[in-house]
């Protein structure tokens, strides 16, 4: 959520509805070893036109910096 406000897009935190997921023009979710996922299709249903939108592409590379630059890393 920071990143989001970092990035000066707007943060509204809601529940929303299935019929808002699907007609969504981009979903993406959040998780610690997930990041952060494109989703593009649910319960059968494509998300916006089914590829990566612009926003998810960027806040992911806003997260690949942010962890580049203050991450710890695991070694392999």
């Amino acid at each position: 959520m920071d990143l989001v406000v970092k990035e000066q897009l707007i943060l509204e935190v809601r529940n929303i509805s299935r019929s808002e997921v699907q007609s969504a023009d981009e979903v993406w979710t959040t998780g610690t070893m997930g990041e952060l996922s494109p989703v593009v299709k649910v319960d059968g249903i494509t998300i916006g036109n089914g590829k990566v939108g612009p926003i998810t592409r960027q806040l992911q590379a806003a997260y690949k910096e942010l962890t580049e630059q203050s991450g710890v890393p695991i070694p392999i």
